[in-house]
Order: structure tokens, then C-alpha cells, then sequence
């Protein structure tokens, strides 16, 4: 979907600045976990007193990956236990100044999960797919304020091979590099243009521990290569390993592929990442390895089973996910499949609306139920359970924004439009709406751009801009984590709509309105700035 979806992932050992009072409300009820009340630097304060460790929780309301954990893990007894050992901060979104935090932090996706000291230091970036078990060992693994080794030191000494004596340490250390949510990592662990030969390293490295671990870190590995486009030379190490047999550092990607599609239990352990990846891979293995199989019939194979011997909703669902992929090859994603499987899909969808009872388990599986349609070409029956979807939700203009990209899929653009609009005036929360007042705006600039006459539209869409600046201007944040991206969506994907649609005149006042707002604002510098950039974008 390209509204809400949100993806999450992170990392590293940083120092950040903490001169900012923010009020973090105490959320009990979530979880049953006793979250901090008060100020970020009163939970500081408590941990140095308490000599405890901080576990933080980054999220929003609406986000679906956010509800699955709420709805598998923090209700759990034994995650709440071994948080006994932390000071639990949830940080929404939407406070005042949390995205001036979310910033400082490097954490911009939710949901984003924390470990840090006393001392402000980031010790972990947790992942954000892993089970109860994964959470509890990590969490105890940083219960101590005894300190563990950074994690810049970890990758630099592990990706050289030079590991500790001690195999339970070694093995404690192994596992924290493995479960880092490398994809998260913003900068901290993974220099700019060194992301894949990093993870490589490690990944070749860590042929020495345990194979989940080995196998978590190709997973990582794969995720960066494919999303940079850089997996390619990965695969075709096959063949020059065979034209040099001195070459020592190859992965054997392919063949690591194949054993995973080939075992139904390691497809299962990594279900999480191939699922999200199989549209984007899947071809590229038929081009550079097809000579080791028939990779669509393997996957189809695999993906089949893990669907049909799983009861557990968020598994059936990621199954299904990764079949569809399969029975699309080579035909593409969004391609509608046969009867046989979409009446399947339908089946595991109405047992998901069934299933899913609770306020996070609709927020989070129905997300995946819907999406799961879409991405199986099947856009009347997506658009019925998100007409459904939006009565039973809690976050109802989560699913309105995902049923107008369903009408845009459709060409359906009038409905599109409207959806996006009653998402956003349904929405709450002063960084939601704006997000998902940049959204609408989005939408009516793809749609509306298409149009012969726009002028009434760029009118329009011009008094919805000033209306969402001088909303979100009253934040502190507005121009900060989050909300700093949306301006900048702002300035690439709607200023060059609204140039060109606009008369000199209309586009002129829109400038003055806009600085107007910034000079009475508290934000002044970085308003004005912005409006200056948005003014110099290029007309299309």
C-alpha cells in the first residue's frame, strides 16, 4: 500500500541530547506493563537512582506492527518480567515534542523499540518481528548495568573473526548482532555506502555460530542488497567461485536460498523478511540461478505447506503472502489469481476477521488480511473487507487511506480522493493528521495532475496546505523526525503540482500566507526555510 504502511527496523550505541522536557504518559493498561510517568529526563533520572537500564517504546496507535506487539508480546508474563529489570518508557507519536525526541534518537519507523542506559548511551535496537523468546533473552541480556561490550565494537571485531574465548559470551554476542534491527539502523552501525560489504562480512563470519544466527544475518544481508538494488554480484558468486577455486569469501547465496525453500521449517523461522522480499527476489532468481531449479515451484512448494500445516494467524497470513508471489510468477504482483487459491485467501481472511477480537489484533491482522487481497489482484473483495473493516477498526482512517489506494489501483480516482480526505479529517493526533493530511494532498496531486482543468483543484488543495502548516506548526517537533520527512514530501510532491496549476497570483499569495504563518510562529527559522524551498521546487 503506499499510504500508512509503515517499516520498521534499527541500531547502535549513541549519545544524544536531552535538554527537552517531555511529559510521557503512564500506559498501564497496555500490556499490563506499568509504563513511566512523567519526563524522559525523570526517567533517566530514576534509572541512575535505581541503577536499572531503560527499555523505550516507540510507537503510534495506528501503526499495525505496533499492535502486534501489544497484542503477542507485552500482554506475555514472562516479557513483563523480565522488564521488571528496566524502566518502560512508551513514547506515542503524537506527544508534544516527541518527534524532537524520535529524532534525537535516529528513530523514525514504528514501531522503534530501545534499549539505553543511564547515561544516555543507545545500548540495543531491538527487532521488531521477533517472538517472546527472542525478547526475553535480549532483554536479559542487558538487565545488568554491568556493561556489555558496544555493538561498534561487536561489528568490528566479529566481521575480522575475532571473537571471545568464552563460548557463552561469544554466543550472547553473536545473537545481539544477529537480532539488531539492522534495517532500522539510520546511519549508526552502517556507513553510507558500506551497508552490504558490512553485513557480508558479518554474515560470513558468523558461519562459525549457530546456523539461526547464521541465517538471521543472511536474511539482513539479503534485505539491504535487494533494497539497494546490490544483489545481483551476490548471486553471481556462484559462478565465479567456479572459475576461481581459490576464492575463499563467497556466501553461497543461492545455495543457502534453496536450503531454505527446500525446509519448511527454515522458510518458517524466516517468514518475516521473504514474505515482504519474495515479489522483488523471486525473478531476479530465475535470471541469475536458474540452473539450480524450477525457484517459483520451490517456493509454491514450500509456501503451500507452511499455509496449510499453520494455525497461527500471523504465520497463515505471511504463508499466503509468499504463495501469492509464487503462483504470480512471471506475470507480477497485483496480477489476480486463480480461483482455487483466491477462494483459499477468502477463507483465511474471514477466518481472520473472526479471530481477531481485540483492538490490536484487528489494528494489525486485518491490516495484513486486506493487503494480502491486494497484493492478489483481488481489489472488489478487498475494497468489501475494508468497507467492513472501517466500522469494526479502532483506527478507522488507517483503513480509509488503504481503501483509497484500493480505488486508485482500480481507477476509481474521484473515490480515491474522497477516502483520502475522510481519512484525514477522521484522524487524530497533531503529527497523525499531519502525515495523513500529506497523504491526501499526495493523492490529489497524483490524481488531480491528471486532469485538464485543475485550477479549482489547486485552489482547493492550496488552502489544505496553510490549514496543515498551521496545525502542526504549534508542535514543537513539526519540523523534526517524522514530520521533518513530510515537509520534505511536501517540497517534492505536491509544490510542483501546485506551481504548475496555480497562476502566478494564486501561487504568490500561497507564499505569502505561508510566511505569514511562519513568522508567527515559535518554529520561525525552520518554517521559513522550509517555504523557501518549497517555492524554489520545479514546476513538472
Amino acid at each position: 500500500m503506499k499510504s500508512a504502511n509503515v517499516v520498521s527496523y534499527l541500531f547502535v550505541s549513541i549519545i544524544f541530547y536531552f535538554g527537552i522536557s517531555l511529559n510521557v504518559k503512564a500506559m498501564e493498561h497496555q500490556g499490563g506493563i506499568a509504563w513511566h510517568s512523567g519526563s524522559i529526563e525523570e526517567a533517566f533520572q530514576k534509572a541512575k537512582k535505581t541503577n536499572k537500564n531503560l527499555f523505550l517504546y516507540w510507537g503510534a496507535k495506528w501503526c499495525p506492527p505496533c499492535n502486534l506487539l501489544k497484542k503477542n508480546i507485552f500482554p506475555e508474563k514472562a516479557f513483563q518480567t523480565a522488564l521488571d529489570n528496566f524502566i518502560p518508557i512508551y513514547l506515542d507519536g503524537d506527544t508534544e515534542k516527541a518527534q524532537v525526541w524520535g529524532q534525537k534518537l535516529k528513530a523514525l519507523s514504528y514501531p522503534t523499540l530501545l534499549i539505553l542506559n543511564s547515561e544516555k548511551k543507545e545500548l540495543m535496537r531491538l527487532p521488531t518481528d521477533g517472538n517472546l523468546e527472542t525478547y526475553v533473552t535480549l532483554l536479559n541480556s542487558f538487565s545488568s548495568k554491568k556493561a556489555n561490550r558496544s555493538l561498534k565494537t561487536l561489528v568490528k571485531e566479529y566481521r575480522k573473526k575475532i571473537f571471545p574465548k568464552n563460548q557463552n559470551q561469544k554466543d550472547k554476542e553473536w545473537n545481539i548482532l544477529a537480532q539488531y534491527s539492522w534495517s532500522q539502523d539510520e546511519g549508526n552501525l552502517l556507513p553510507q555506502g558500506q551497508e552490504i560489504t558490512l553485513l557480508k562480512e558479518l554474515t560470513l563470519a558468523s558461519e562459525q555460530a549457530a546456523l539461526t544466527i547464521h541465517y538471521r544475518l543472511l536474511m539482513h544481508l539479503l534485505e539491504q542488497s535487494l533494497d539497494q538494488d546490490e544483489i545481483v554480484p551476490l548471486l553471481k558468486e556462484v559462478e565465479s567461485e567456479k572459475a576461481d577455486k581459490k576464492t575463499t569469501q563467497n556466501l553461497n547465496l543461492i545455495t543457502k536460498l534453496h536450503q531454505i525453500f527446500s525446509d519448511h521449517n527454515l522458510f518458517k523461522q524466516h517468514l518475516s523478511p521473504l514474505s515482504y522480499l519474495m515479489p522483488k527476489l523471486l525473478p531476479l532468481l530465475e535470471v541469475h540461478a536458474k540452473q539450480v531449479g524450477n525457484w517459483p515451484e520451490l517456493v509454491e512448494k514450500v509456501a503451500g505447506q507452511c499455509f496449510i500445516t499453520t494455525e497461527r494467524l500471523e504465520i497463515q497470513l505471511g504463508c499466503a503472502q509468499a504463495l501469492v508471489s509464487a503462483k504470480q510468477f512471471p506475470a507480477g504482483s497485483k496480477k489476480k489469481v486463480d480461483r482455487s487459491l483466491s477462494t483459499k485467501l477468502l477463507e483465511l481472511v474471514s477466518k481472520t476477521d473472526k479471530e481477531a477480537t481485540t483492538p490490536s489484533a484487528r489494528q494489525s491482522l486485518m491490516n495484513d488480511a486486506i493487503y494480502l487481497l491486494v497484493s492478489a489482484g483481488l481489489f472488489e473483495d478487498a475494497k468489501t473487507w475494508t468497507e467492513k473493516e472501517i466500522t469494526k477498526a479502532p483506527e478507522p482512517y488507517y483503513f480509509m487511506s488503504t481503501l483509497s489506494d484500493i480505488e486508485e489501483e482500480s481507477a476509481n480516482f474521484q473515490s480515491a480522493i474522497m477516502w483520502s480526505q475522510k481519512a484525514y479529517e477522521q484522524s487524530s493526533g497533531t503529527n497523525t493528521k499531519f502525515q495523513w493530511g500529506v497523504m491526501m494532498l499526495e493523492t490529489e496531486g497524483r490524481l488531480h495532475s491528471k486532469e485538464k482543468d485543475g485550477l479549482n483543484n489547486g485552489l482547493i488543495a492550496s488552502n489544505q496546505l496553510k490549514i496543515l502548516v498551521s496545525d502542526v506548526i504549534k508542535d514543537p517537533g513539526a519540523f523534526s523526525g517524522r514530520n521533518k520527512r513530510r515537509f520534505q514530501r511536501l517540497i517534492k510532491n505536491i509544490a510542483p503540482w501546485l506551481k504548475t496549476t496555480l497562476p502566478a497570483e494564486n501561487w504568490t499569495t500561497l507564499q505569502n500566507d505561508l510566511n505569514s504563518l511562519c513568522k508567527a510562529s515559535n518554529l520561525k527559522k525552520p518554517c521559513l526555510d522550509w517555504v523557501h524551498n518549497f517555492n524554489e521546487a520545479k514546476a513538472l
